[in-house]
This record gives structure tokens, C-alpha cells and sequence, in this order.
């Protein structure tokens, strides 16, 4: 077999070749060694800015805002979330803040954040009272039926009261008592969005699993029972017999709705006739 001619390489050749081992030698590990000290550079910076941003005199909070408050105070929400004037501003954790406003008993939601330089924002979403629900002590319930909190002296009390639904249904049976409470908000939208009731209040409505719904009304605290669910269909009734009472000049104590077949009969005891003071008298209307 012949031998195949090598070329040597002429001196240019083998100085490139030299320079190139030099270069992958050498300047590869300065490369890395360059890269690695930029990296510890950033990182040296990194953590002097955040530091610098941490004890920095005008970072300090100098404002803090609570937005949304109705019935809670702003100094306990503020308090509840670990925030005062004179903090740092990027030392403050939103997220842990927010979720100590939220378990305050009358928030709903929560948020913060800041407003760089110095401004803490603090919003939130309280829970809405739509009445008092009796359970052996009074306890906000919200317009869904969600019981929410106990009623504290110093909180709103002018509210509607719901009775005749025990403690033991709500814990035994929630989905239950949950339906009753519903029924109960809804009588009161009904009724208040009757005009001929316009100037009267629901003060309670009484749950009772045999006789249904009774409400009693303000002023004179007028006792109206409605009967089983749902009770918007005999409203009008109820006006009818208000109407009526109001051309005979005398005013109920209390109404009484009851449904026999395709007849409804409205027993009404009646309180003193103008000019008859100290007087009771029973009336029984029919209507269809």
C-alpha cells in the first residue's frame, strides 16, 4: 500500500495554531472568570439596593389609607394588619396583611398595597347586615343568609329581627335553617316593595314550622300572619284589607290570613276605634 505524502505545515500555519491553543487555554478560563465576577457583582448590588430600599428615610410610610370602612373603624383594621406610620415601605408584606384585615369579623375582602414612596393602601369589602337573627343572642345575617357575626352593643341594631329559628337547626341542620333564613329576607323584600305598605317597617319576621310566616310591622306593631311560603301572592290581599280598614276609621292589632279552597279569610282583631279608646273588637273578612 503506498504511503500517503504528509504536508508539513509552513511556519504561518503552525504560529495560527499556537495562537489558537493559547487563546483556549487562557482566555476561556479568563471568559468564565469574567462572568463569575459579574455575577458577584450583581448580586453585591443586588443586595445593597435592597438594603438601601429597606432603611432608606424616605421610604418610610408617612400615609396610610383605608378605603371602603362603613361600619368598622379604621385604626383596628390598620392595627389588625401590623401597619403604622414610620415602616419601612418595602418591608411590608401585602399578602400576610391582607389575610390578617380578612379575619376581622365584619371584612369580607381585603387588599393592600403600596404607592411608592410613602403611601400604604388599604381596601376591602365589608359584609352587609341585612337583619338580626335570634339564636339565644342576636347575630348579623348578610342578604345570601349567611349568618356572619354576634351583635355587639355599639353595632347597627335597626335592622329587622328574625325569630323562631333555633340554634340547634343551624348547627344540626344548616342547609335548613339556611332555607328558613332565606324565606324570612325575602318576606321582607316583598312586603318593603309593596306601595300600599310604603311608611311601614318590618321590626320581625317569625319563622313557625306549623302557622308559616308572621311579620310585625311599624309603627303600632301590627302583627300580620301570612302563612306557609311563599307569602308574596297574598300581599295584595293584605292591602286590600288595609285599605279597607282605613275608610272604617279604625286600625288592627292584628291580621290573620288564612286559605280555605278558593277563599281566603282574613280574621283581623281590631285595636280602639277613633273616639272608642279601650275597646277590642274581632272582624272577619272573605276575599277571592
Amino acid at each position: 500500500m503506498a504511503r500517503r505524502n504528509r504536508r508539513r505545515p509552513n511556519p504561518e500555519e503552525r504560529s495560527a495554531r499556537r495562537s489558537w491553543r493559547l487563546r483556549v487555554l487562557v482566555w476561556g478560563p479568563l471568559r468564565l472568570l469574567g462572568l463569575a465576577s459579574i455575577g458577584v457583582a450583581l448580586g453585591v448590588g443586588a443586595f445593597a439596593l435592597e438594603r438601601f430600599l429597606r432603611s432608606s428615610p424616605a421610604l418610610t410610610i408617612r400615609v396610610l389609607e383605608v378605603r371602603g370602612v362603613g361600619v368598622t373603624r379604621p385604626e383596628s383594621l390598620l392595627r389588625a394588619a401590623g401597619l403604622q406610620e414610620g415602616q419601612n415601605i418595602f418591608s411590608v408584606d401585602e399578602v400576610a396583611a391582607a389575610r390578617r384585615v380578612r379575619i376581622h369579623p365584619w371584612i369580607r375582602y381585603a387588599r393592600v398595597h403600596r404607592v411608592v414612596p410613602d403611601r400604604i393602601v388599604v381596601e376591602v369589602e365589608e359584609f352587609q347586615a341585612a337583619a338580626l337573627v335570634n339564636l339565644d343572642g342576636f347575630y348579623f345575617l348578610d342578604p345570601s343568609g349567611e349568618i356572619f357575626k354576634r351583635w355587639q352593643a355599639g353595632e347597627p341594631a335597626d335592622l329587622p329581627v328574625i325569630s323562631g329559628i333555633s340554634r340547634e337547626m343551624v348547627q344540626q341542620d344548616p342547609l335548613r335553617a339556611q332555607e328558613r333564613l332565606r324565606e324570612a329576607l325575602l318576606t321582607i323584600h316583598h312586603i318593603e316593595g309593596q306601595a300600599c305598605l310604603t311608611g311601614l317597617r318590618v321590626a320581625e319576621i317569625h319563622h313557625d314550622e306549623l302557622l308559616g310566616i308572621s311579620a310585625v310591622l311599624d309603627p303600632g306593631a301590627r302583627v300580620v300572619h301570612l302563612g306557609p311560603p311563599p307569602v308574596a301572592e297574598r300581599l295584595p290581599r293584605l292591602c286590600q284589607v288595609l285599605a279597607q280598614l282605613r275608610k272604617m276609621r279604625v286600625e288592627a292589632d292584628e291580621i290573620r290570613l288564612v286559605r280555605s279552597g278558593r277563599s281566603e279569610w282574613i280574621g283581623v282583631q281590631l285595636a280602639a276605634a277613633i273616639g272608642d279608646a279601650g275597646t277590642n273588637k274581632n272582624l272577619e273578612l272573605r276575599t277571592r
